[in-house]
């Protein structure tokens, strides 16, 4: 049989979505081609069987037969690319960012771009294309700047081409929202969801997937934010809408049973868990971490509701399958560790605490270079840990650890390095080692004065700093930082009270040791205040 008619067969069965088959016929005309057909065939047939790999994500059997073509095709030595040329590198690009393989995607899709822009010119829906798949490919290689540039590119051309409601202008929409998202910068986020949305009502219908996760997006986004109640009112109607227990339901389950939980709804929590649990049960062993996860919150929700009986076996199930997802996401092991850990700890075995704890800190050792942010967590938590049963000294000695790792990753500035410094000050402190505690802190305030992102952080240290000088008679110096960390405090939406309440009444004290009786008065009178609201 002629290796033509063959490929028609491979074009009929694909319509049909009989994709294994039209690889069984692909090869047949690949044979047929190899046998009589001469190169140009080998080579049509050999790009059709590559998309048909690309179609049912075999990405590393369609990379190789690309890259045979594309060898080919140069050593041809054409001196103009062509339309269907231009798109084989295209389709290069794709399947070589899929396996990660950066530097090959880069280069294909630029021989794409020169193509598509010497052949349809700049303001063309097939050149916005190959810029989109760029800005695609930047942000896969955390290259955000360069990302942002090419999506902004894309979503320009777009809008001028193609009709106002066109689904590729949601596409690149939504994808540089991921960049947006991946450097917390929200502020335009919304508009651009709320964009993608209306797009997509008109293009799809109700229950499509897609819409389905733009509306999860902007309902994650939300909640990021904090906007509860929005957030809850989109996932509800996702619910609601689909019904058709797949992956994106699951996402709009777990979602919404994590603002419930932050509503103290937990009942409701725990059964969306649980709907969770079915839905990926179904999916098979493919979802092992998504269900390692789900059954972490589920045994938390427990918790909060004092069964700790079910929470327990939530727990040990969750661990059953950590084995198996250890590798392909260690940081989620270490983060199932710490919550079973706290679940040991609130219920007084601070050993077996201990010893999930110090699991964790074996796993990330293996799986995490020295320096990695992973391992600066891993020694906080242990800090955090012993600081809780008062073993301040084996508490200094995984803060030292973490603040080095931070140092040796090159972050000696963040808001994380000034949160360590606080600690490790305050811990020194209990250990009646007052000079080197004070100088942690000062080194923490510093750091907290160049990254305004934590207000709080900030007046901690502060009232830290200003008790030390009040208890040592510094009072002229303790007021001057404990009316600065009030400020700050009295100045959130969400007013910290415990640690207001701790600077007031050290100012109190440190107005009357200097006879400033009437400040002092006011003072009380702040606290009164507070404590009436309360």
């Amino acid at each position: 049989m002629n290796w033509e008619v063959l490929l028609d067969q491979v074009g009929e069965l694909c319509q049909r979505g009989e994709y294994e088959r039209a690889i069984e016929v692909a090869n047949q005309a690949l044979d047929v081609a190899g046998e009589s057909g001469g190169d140009d065939a080998v080579i049509a047939c050999k790009l059709n069987l590559a998309y048909q790999f690309q179609e049912i994500e075999a990405y590393q059997n369609a990379y190789e037969l690309y890259e045979q073509c594309l060898d080919w095709y140069e050593a041809v030595d054409e001196n103009e690319i062509t339309q269907g040329w231009g798109e084989v590198y295209n389709n290069f690009g794709l399947i070589a960012k899929c396996l990660e393989k950066y530097t090959d995607a880069e280069e294909a899709y630029q021989v794409a771009e020169i193509a598509f822009k010497q052949i349809f010119g700049e303001m063309s829906a097939e050149y916005a294309g190959v810029i989109h798949n760029m800005g695609c490919l930047f942000l896969s290689m955390e290259n955000y700047e360069k990302s942002e540039l090419y999506l902004k590119h894309a979503l320009k051309i777009r809008e001028m081409v193609l009709d106002e409601d066109d689904y590729d202008i949601a596409v690149t929409i939504d994808v540089l929202n991921d960049v947006y998202y991946q450097t917390q910068e929200l502020d335009g986020c919304e508009a651009y969801y709320l964009r993608s949305i209306a797009i997509k009502e008109k293009c799809c219908d109700e229950n499509d997937l897609e819409l389905a996760t733009t509306r999860n997006n902007l309902a994650e986004l939300y909640m990021s934010l904090g906007q509860y109640d929005n957030a809850k009112e989109i996932l509800e109607n996702v619910v609601l809408i689909q019904k058709t227990d797949n992956q994106m339901d699951a996402v709009a389950l777990y979602n919404l049973a994590h603002i419930y939980l932050m509503l103290e709804r937990n009942n409701d929590a725990i059964g969306l868990y649980i709907d969770v649990l079915r839905i990926l049960g179904k999916e098979g062993d493919g979802y092992d971490l998504r269900k390692m996860i789900t059954l972490k919150q589920l045994a938390y929700s427990y918790s909060k509701i004092e069964n700790y009986d079910a929470a327990e076996s939530c727990f040990e199930q969750a661990m059953a399958l950590s084995e198996v997802c250890i590798e392909e996401n260690c940081y989620e092991y270490m983060l199932l560790l710490k919550e079973y850990s706290e679940f040991w700890g609130t219920r007084g075995d601070d050993a077996r605490a201990e010893l999930l704890l110090i699991r964790g800190l074996d796993a990330c050792q293996k799986f995490y270079d020295e320096g990695a942010q992973e391992r600066g967590e891993i020694f906080e938590w242990l800090g955090e840990f012993y600081f809780k049963l008062q073993r301040y000294q084996k508490a200094m000695i995984y803060y030292n650890s973490a603040i080095k790792n931070h140092e040796t990753g090159g972050d000696v500035e963040s808001i994380d390095v000034a949160r360590l410094y606080l600690a490790a000050g305050d811990t020194l402190r209990y250990m009646d080692e007052d000079d080197k505690g004070e100088k942690f802190i000062l080194d923490a305030i510093k750091l907290f004065e160049k990254n305004v992102d934590d207000p709080d952080g900030y007046a901690a240290a502060l009232n830290n700093i200003g008790s030390l000088y009040s208890e040592r008679g510094e009072h002229g110096k303790a007021v001057k930082v404990l009316e600065e960390a009030v400020e700050i405090i009295e100045a959130q939406k969400e007013v910290r009270r415990d640690v207001l309440r701790g600077c007031l009444e050290f100012l109190h004290d440190s107005y009357e040791q200097l006879g400033e009786y009437g400040k002092a008065i006011a003072v009380s009178q702040r606290l009164e205040l507070w404590d009436k609201e309360d």
